[in-house]
């Protein structure tokens, strides 16, 4: 499953949940400059880290990711900014047992999150969920990695 696959399984799953209206994809959530904005939304964060597995026979790899559950809620209020990390957790509750429940081209390792207020201008407020999963190398899917290179040239 190569990362592409990865985003693309996780959206689908996301925007199947029936009170998620939109996905969005970046390295940092700045939202108050594009208006059309649907809450709540899931907000899939770039960059990945990836921890490699050195054994040459085990070609699954670590790789972290991370999304967040944003509903709207007002302007420095407390009180309205809990309610929408509560309602940004049952919706990211159903949505973490969905795919570790359902996931077949990787294992989950380990799901952690954190709530999260006045992240952006708009007033919202949600769960940060970070994930580890085990994930296999996509070439071992394909051909053999090794088919990709040309011969190596001496240098004189």
């Amino acid at each position: 499953m190569t990362l592409t696959e990865l985003r693309n399984y996780i959206e689908s799953v996301c925007l199947a949940h029936k009170q998620i209206k939109q996905f969005v994809i970046g390295s940092d959530y700045n939202q108050a400059e594009n208006t059309v904005i649907k809450y709540p939304s899931i907000f899939y964060e770039m960059p990945y880290f990836i921890q490699y597995n050195v054994n040459p026979s085990k070609q699954v790899d670590n790789v972290q990711f991370a999304f967040n559950v944003f509903v709207e809620s007002n302007t420095d209020k407390i009180e309205n900014d809990h309610d929408a990390i509560s309602r940004s957790k049952e919706i990211g509750d159903a949505i973490v047992s969905y795919i570790m429940a359902n996931a077949d081209d990787f294992r989950v390792i380990n799901v952690t999150a954190i709530s999260v207020r006045e992240y952006t201008d708009d007033s919202v407020a949600g769960m940060r969920y970070e994930w580890t999963i085990a994930l296999p190398r996509a070439y071992c899917d394909s051909t053999d990695w090794t088919n990709d290179f040309n011969p190596l040239q001496t240098i004189q």
